[in-house]
């Protein structure tokens, strides 16, 4: 992290944006997971109002590392001329420019998110954290079997699951779910 020699401006201007900064809605669905999320519109719809009001600016800008990857530089600045500057990895999945879109416009969402101290209104991870959810009575909340238990998907179907999950793109919600298939398949073997 890099900031300007002063930073109490700054950092009193985001503590009251901050107060006031609700979570982002969600606004859009993953056709892969079919779960809801916060789009990065969503998220900057939320987050400019209020710093504006609080004179905060938030400029966001993909760059190139040394080494031919890619950083997205997060820079926080406020109207006394004081910043705070962050930067975060950009992992493409996809080597093309669709992946490189999407993977910025992914780390510009979640960045946004993280410097405004906010989260959002979405389900990833929820289903998860109901009480009772362990793996012979997990609901499955997103995908081709959402709404199901992971017995009811039996021995085979779970496995075959896994595997497709894990090729996919990696989320919070797809890394509970394959932990719980794995705990279930584990349960079988013994």
């Amino acid at each position: 992290m890099k900031s300007s020699p002063t930073t109490a401006a700054i950092f009193t201007a985001l503590a009251k944006a901050q107060a006031e900064l609700k979570n982002a809605k969600f606004d859009s669905q993953n056709p892969h997971f079919r779960n809801n999320y916060a789009s990065l519109e969503s998220v900057l719809e939320t987050i400019k109002p209020v710093f504006a009001k609080h004179g905060l600016a938030l400029f966001q800008c993909p760059d190139r590392t040394e080494d031919g990857g890619f950083v997205l530089s997060n820079i926080l600045t406020h109207e006394s001329g004081e910043f705070i500057q962050t930067e975060a990895p950009i992992i493409l999945t996809k080597n093309d420019m669709q992946g490189l879109g999407s993977a910025i416009t992914y780390q510009r969402r979640y960045s946004a998110q993280g410097i405004a101290g906010i989260g959002s209104d979405d389900d990833d991870g929820n289903e998860a954290s109901k009480p009772g959810n362990k793996a012979g009575v997990y609901t499955i909340p997103f995908g081709k079997h959402k709404g199901k238990t992971i017995p009811e998907l039996g021995k085979e179907e779970a496995r075959s699951y896994g595997s497709w999950l894990t090729s996919q793109e990696k989320s919070k919600q797809g890394d509970e779910l394959l932990e719980k298939l794995r705990e279930y398949l584990a349960e079988k073997k013994a």
